[in-house]
């Protein structure tokens, strides 16, 4: 044996496993189009915690796929419940399709 140890198959654009993992569920989910918004509102405090990280990093620059591993790494949870998995994927997914929209203040934006 030569001592190099095999990496293992590389995930796409540099994700973790976990990141890869998310980002396959996202990509199999039927379209955001057809998820109410109603099913989007938290109902517990993880779910508004995933919530307001996506709008975060949605807000500062646009959201991507790339950003799975960045959105798990700034919740900061111990551990990541199917629910949590389940509750981040489509919420990435309905805000990829609904994305926060900026509006300036009429009245600040004189001619």
């Amino acid at each position: 044996m030569s001592g190099v140890q095999s990496q293992g198959p590389a995930h796409p654009a540099g994700l973790s496993e976990e990141g890869c993992s998310i980002l396959l569920r996202v990509q199999s989910r039927a379209s955001p189009a057809t998820i109410p918004l109603i099913l989007m509102r938290p109902s517990n405090d993880r779910e508004l915690a995933i919530a307001r990280t996506i709008d975060t990093i949605s807000i500062k620059g646009g959201l991507d796929l790339t950003q799975i591993d960045e959105a798990v790494a700034a919740l900061g949870f111990p551990v990541m419940h199917n629910s949590d998995n389940a509750y981040l994927v489509l919420y990435i997914q309905w805000r990829m399709e609904n994305p926060i929209v900026r509006v300036e203040d009429p009245l600040k934006v004189q001619r």
